[in-house]
């Protein structure tokens, strides 16, 4: 059973960890506050002897966090998945995620997650 993904207190992580109340856990790589403390929790479920698998099933920017994630973490175990993304994504963002070579993606590079927007989005959003 995995748990965690409406949680965003470490000492709550602490607790199902240390108490067995999950099999493993699952941060919400947004909700819990960051890559920074979902690999804070990543490291408690490892040293506890549990799986760390993020919770964060998006097709948008965030995807980038998840795969910066998954490219740290060694215990996450074979439960990433991703379904179809809506193609109007990719008129906004860069790099488009594409899964290649038997279900790889690449991590993106560059300045913090490696995502960049097209300048247009911030030109037609609407100030409020």
């Amino acid at each position: 059973m995995a748990g965690g993904e409406q949680d965003c207190n470490l000492g709550h992580f602490k607790v199902m960890i240390r108490e067995r109340h999950i099999d493993m856990v699952q941060p919400h790589l947004m909700y819990n506050g960051g890559l920074i403390r979902a690999l804070r929790v990543a490291q408690m479920a490892k040293a506890g002897g549990l799986r760390a698998t993020p919770h964060s099933p998006k097709h948008n920017p965030e995807l980038a966090t998840l795969l910066h994630f998954g490219s740290v973490v060694e215990h996450t175990g074979p439960f990433l998945e991703f379904p179809a993304r809506p193609v109007s994504y990719e008129d906004w963002y860069a790099p488009h995620f594409t899964i290649r070579d038997g279900g790889f993606l690449d991590v993106p590079t560059g300045p913090g997650l490696g995502v960049t927007y097209d300048p247009v989005i911030w030109d037609e959003a609407e100030r409020i």
